[in-house]
């Protein structure tokens, strides 16, 4: 929520970011950090450095790295991201003090980007913001991350991936008609808190089973994890065991060990994994889709620092991490073998032609990002402003990704409902076309038909902006990659009180897209403030149209004054009135209202450049950013 002095948000062409392979972009929030704009932000000079918990040797971390590097080249900044050598990845003491040195150098980064695997780490992290450095996070650490002050996180839900894999582990025993009475996991870094949740979800799952730990020592030493694995495992003494990580070391080891009937999990799975799936060895693998947590961060820092914005933390996160999984491996969904061996070689982009140790080929053939077409189509017609930034940022995503984009803006229609239909005939035409991703606004359910099409013709679709009610409905069905944009109705109830802080009187909620829910949610949200508002009373919608001044001004004074002929009151003074525009394209004709009558109160969702010259003057008491 923005209030009436100008808001710190950059008023040109913003990054654009991109969300796994598929182009989208971000819609971002302002944050208390100044940047220029002038002439344009240069990106190449943005300075980030990765630190986190991971071994040059481990290729789980090789795939991180190397997903981080493309992000890094994506957004054209200039990152330093260097592994530990041996185990020195487990000295996080060591990590500690590099995170501290990094920021206190006479020349520190302009964002970090950690994991924050102990309290120790944390204790550092926090310093370092206090410090002024933004950091942002992956893998491990989230319950201690936000408290330390990282301001975006992604990574799996650690508890949760326990608990899926000895939920498989379970169905695996029901299946062969079997009984878990005995169970064990392996630990190979005892102090790890995403370690410790996983083996939390493992016990939570297998409730009432007795749960043994299996401290692993140095993943170097090929032959002592021989012989701790074949000696815990002489006899075949447990019914099921969970790899919490360290797959590389550890999977053959325990296949070796020739236990059949001892049913296996593995979290952090690999092609390995997935073959052992096939043939039975393995019951559940757990994917953390690493190739994610290696981008993303990188991709929200570069943004921030380039910007000054944030996405706000998901809302059903209990830690407000950005879920890269769990991912539940089955033999119903183990990929394919090139789809596996890409996985593992994280995804080279053209040029690049090496393997995710970024020193072999990889048998993975680069992706060529030229060959791939975005489609879009939204509601934002060419005279609404708030718009405007949502277009440059795509087609600046466009840039950075080197992909095809086709996002057309609609001229205004006479009525909503044929906006409807030419959007749902685009959205059609695009993906009969063969567009490889489709991002859309969903403001009526008159497009679900035509979104649901693209999907039966296995085209990705993220959601943007309106809509959310809907794209919940598709989430829940899985046919839904993504959605992206603000909770309206809550939007309502934060602008509604606001707007009616210290107010007596009748707030009406202007909307100029009848039929649009995300409109419909914010007046719903206002009518709600009000209520909790004793001295306050809600006046109900007032439908106006957006490109028409005088049409506008007739409208909604009618429509007030009627309202205050009603109660007795004067028609000269309408310091009883509120009202809340749904969107900023009617901010110049309720500027004209505002001028014949200086006693009403109007605040307004979205900004533009009238929104930021009528919070200056005073004549609105406020605007929203939809981040």
């Amino acid at each position: 929520l923005m209030m009436s002095s100008r808001p710190l948000i950059v008023n040109c062409a913003l990054v654009g970011a991109a969300l796994a392979l598929m182009l989208t972009f971000l819609a971002l929030d302002a944050a208390a950090q100044d940047v220029s704009c002038d002439p344009c932000i240069e990106r190449k000079d943005i300075r980030i450095r990765c630190i986190t918990h991971g071994a040059k040797s481990s290729a789980f971390w090789q795939r991180v790295k190397a997903a981080a590097d493309q992000a890094g080249l994506d957004m054209n900044v200039n990152l330093q991201y260097d592994l530990y050598e041996g185990d020195e990845f487990t000295d996080f003491e060591r990590m500690a003090e590099d995170i501290r040195s990094v920021a206190t150098s006479a020349n520190p980064p302009h964002a970090l980007v950690v994991t924050v695997p102990t309290d120790e780490v944390a204790v550092a992290v926090s310093e370092v913001v206090q410090a002024g450095v933004p950091v942002f996070g992956l893998n491990s650490g989230d319950r201690v991350a936000q408290d330390a002050g990282v301001l975006g996180f992604v990574a799996m839900d650690e508890n949760l991936a326990g608990a899926e894999a000895g939920k498989g582990i379970l169905d695996a025993a029901n299946a062969r008609g079997q009984t878990i009475s005995r169970a064990i996991y392996t630990n190979h870094a005892v102090g790890n808190s995403a370690l410790e949740e996983r083996a939390r979800g493992f016990n939570s799952a297998l409730s009432g089973v007795p749960l043994e730990e299996m401290i692993i020592g140095n993943l170097a030493d090929d032959v002592a994890i021989v012989n701790q694995v074949s000696s815990a495992l002489e006899g075949c003494p447990y019914d099921a065991m969970l790899i919490l990580g360290a797959t590389e070391a550890l999977l053959d080891p325990i296949l070796e060990a020739n236990c059949p009937d001892m049913l296996l999990g593995v979290i952090d799975a690999n092609g390995a994994v997935y073959a052992a799936i096939v043939t039975g060895k393995v019951a559940v693998g757990i994917s953390q889709q690493e190739y994610l947590q290696g981008a993303l961060p990188i991709v929200m820092a570069a943004t921030y620092v380039a910007t000054g914005q944030l996405l706000v933390p998901p809302a059903d996160s209990e830690t407000g991490i950005y879920r890269s999984g769990p991912k539940v491996i089955t033999n119903d969904n183990v990929p394919s073998d090139t789809q596996t061996i890409c996985e593992l070689e994280s995804y080279p982009t053209c040029p690049n032609e090496l393997s995710s140790d970024g020193v072999n080929p990889s048998e993975c053939a680069c992706y060529d990002r030229s060959s791939i077409r975005i489609g879009g189509v939204v509601h934002g017609v060419t005279t609404d402003g708030s718009w405007d930034t949502v277009f440059v940022a795509a087609e600046q995503a466009a840039r950075d990704m080197g992909v095809e984009l086709d996002f057309d803006r609609f001229e205004p229609e006479s009525s909503q409902a044929i906006l409807y239909e030419r959007m749902s005939n685009r959205i059609r035409t695009l993906c009969v076309s063969g567009i490889d991703g489709l991002f859309v606004s969903i403001p009526s359910d008159a497009l679900l038909e035509s979104i649901q099409y693209c999907q039966s013709l296995n085209i990705p679709v993220v959601s943007i902006n309106a809509g959310g009610v809907f794209a919940q409905s598709l989430l829940i069905r899985s046919t839904l990659a993504h959605h992206i944009g603000q909770i309206e109705y809550n939007a309502g109830v934060l602008a509604g009180q606001e707007l009616v802080k210290g107010f007596i009187g009748r707030a009406f909620c202007v909307t100029y897209e009848p039929g649009n829910v995300a409109f419909s949610d914010r007046c719903i949200g206002l009518e709600q403030a009000t209520k909790r508002n004793v001295l306050a009373s809600y006046g109900g919608g007032i439908v106006v149209p957006a490109d028409n001044a005088a049409q506008f001004k007739q409208i909604v004074e009618g429509t007030v004054e009627s309202f205050l002929q009603e109660f007795g009151q004067t028609t000269d003074t309408w310091e009883a009135v509120a009202l809340l525009l749904t969107g900023q394209a009617v901010v110049e004709p309720a500027m004209m209202i505002k001028e014949d009558h200086p006693q009403v109160t109007i605040g307004t969702f979205d900004v533009s450049d009238s929104v930021y010259e009528g919070l200056d003057s005073g004549d609105l008491a406020f605007g929203t950013s939809q981040q």
